[in-house]
């Protein structure tokens, strides 16, 4: 049994010379660590509480942040390694940098928490609604969904002001559905302006969560077709083409191809017309 031990620790700290390129080894820290290790070598969520401590034993910067990172690679949901890794990495990193960061984490109750709590971003340099959109996983999951769509509500809120004033109890009411009442019949130009902007944005940054994206574009068709705005729908027009020339999914593409279809039919605008059916794929008659 001891020697099982010695083993599994000697593989430890050969592990960690191996992974380390010795940054900073051999260990600094206090020998009773090295006996504790044996208490450490079972469970993943274990270990990882083990290199999390570790990282408060030693004073070396890159040592620190390689056990955070080890603790969070063998237990993705610990939240005070992930919170001790962000704030020493994000610390003086730049914006790309630390879209990249947040980009990491997956659960989504920590993504909300660390990304909002955890990392400063300076919001006059990087679009809210991109950040926003890291909120959502790739399965576009009921928890991820619930944290997104609760988060992008406070963007909605902030960026139509007619919403914002008729939206009194956060808790309760679906807000989209005030958004709809909001928009329904004749609203004033300020409010179906910042609507579409709005819902452009958030297009634009969940292009690609075709659940998402397919939800925020039925609003904004059920919109236009209710203003049969002009203007607005030239506007329209202009995004979708841009919608269509990036990089999205077949049903996307699909879902837009569809709309421009119906704001040419409205417009009667013949060459829009021919455009949508030629990216439709289907022969121009």
């Amino acid at each position: 049994m001891t020697s099982s031990i010695a083993v599994r620790c000697l593989s430890f700290f050969q592990m960690v010379h191996v992974d380390l390129l010795d940054p900073g080894l051999p260990w600094s820290g206090p020998t009773f660590i090295i006996r504790l290790l044996p208490k450490f070598t079972g469970e993943a969520s274990t270990r990882s509480k083990l290199f999390f401590h570790l990282a408060d034993y030693v004073d070396n910067k890159d040592l620190s942040l390689w056990f955070w990172s080890r603790a969070i690679e063998e237990d993705p949901n610990n939240y005070p390694a992930w919170k001790a890794w962000l704030t020493a990495s994000t610390r003086q990193a730049s914006e790309a940098a630390k879209k990249k960061i947040a980009s990491k984490i997956k659960e989504p109750y920590i993504v909300y928490d660390l990304i909002y709590g955890n990392i400063a971003f300076n919001w006059k340099q990087t679009d809210p609604y991109e950040i926003c959109a890291m909120l959502l996983d790739s399965e576009e999951s009921g928890d991820s969904s619930f944290m997104y769509m609760r988060q992008f509500r406070q963007l909605a809120l902030a960026g139509v002001t007619q919403l914002r004033e008729l939206y009194r109890d956060q808790d309760k009411v679906d807000f989209l559905e005030t958004w709809k009442k909001c928009c329904k019949d004749k609203p004033p130009l300020k409010t179906k302006k910042q609507s579409c902007q709005v819902l452009q944005k958030a297009m634009a940054s969940v292009s690609g969560k075709e659940k998402t994206y397919g939800q925020f574009l039925e609003l904004y068709s059920q919109f236009l077709q209710g203003w049969k705005d002009k203007a607005l729908m030239s506007e329209a027009d202009r995004f979708i083409r841009s919608q269509l020339a990036a990089d999205q999914s077949a049903i996307n593409k699909a879902g837009l191809i569809k709309l421009g279809m119906i704001l040419a039919e409205l417009t009667g605008d013949k060459r829009a017309s021919k455009f949508y059916v030629e990216a439709s794929g289907d022969p121009v008659s």
